[in-house]
């Protein structure tokens, strides 16, 4: 089952968003009113761990609060790169001239009240090819980076690509709340010591070069 979080400062507008999945079964549809302090409400959305996350752009048109859509997408992305959050709006032109991401926009008409059932069809595959999109890279992420972890633990050394590699799977994986994973304290000191090392051997190089010019 998909999971999907819809935020809309409007009850009624959830509401309907709601019943438009009522013969969609494989998806679960969790409505969310905003609230005034952006820090809190990231909070709130990353503590409901959607497949999926919907943002209306004009959250502040009913409310009186200091942020809108685009503003809760970045920071929502911040937290988690790779989960889909797209934006919703009436103002489809006024959301692309403060958004460049015109992928992750779209008229809110799609979903709420469309008479025209291929296009929300359509909407829907999309969302489904995205939530597989982001479980692969997770399942990618995850089995590189205990191949890496192994390698490290068995042979106590990992090359400069192969540090970077398991980076980058510690940053995915750390921001999933399916994967909740860290970097060993004991790893996270080594890679101290490699970049001294490296640092140090360059600047001997350097020193060497420098001596042998004079």
């Amino acid at each position: 089952m998909y999971k999907i979080l819809f935020i809309d400062e409007d009850p009624e507008t959830r509401r309907t968003f709601v019943s438009e999945f009522d013969d969609y079964h494989e998806f679960e549809i969790v409505d969310l009113a905003p609230i005034n302090d952006l820090n809190e409400m990231v909070i709130e959305v990353c503590k409901i761990s959607s497949d999926v996350v919907i943002i209306d752009y004009r959250l502040n048109d009913k409310m009186r609060i200091n942020y809108n859509g685009v503003v809760l997408r970045k920071a929502i992305k911040q937290e988690n790169t790779i989960k889909p959050v797209y934006l919703f709006s009436h103002y489809i032109d006024e959301l692309h001239e403060e958004t460049d991401d015109v992928w992750t926009s779209f008229e809110k008409g799609l979903v709420i009240n469309n008479d025209n059932k291929q296009s929300f069809e359509d909407f829907i595959s999309k969302m489904k090819i995205d939530i597989e999109d982001t479980n692969n890279k997770y399942t990618k992420a995850l089995f590189e980076y205990n191949e890496l972890l192994t390698k490290w633990r068995t042979q106590g050394y990992l090359g400069s690509r192969e540090r970077e590699e398991l980076l980058n799977c510690d940053s995915i994986l750390g921001r999933s709340q399916s994967h909740p994973l860290e970097l060993p304290k004991e790893l996270k000191d080594y890679y101290i010591q490699q970049e001294l090392n490296e640092w140090i051997e360059s600047v001997n190089k350097l020193v060497s070069q420098l001596e042998q010019g004079e």
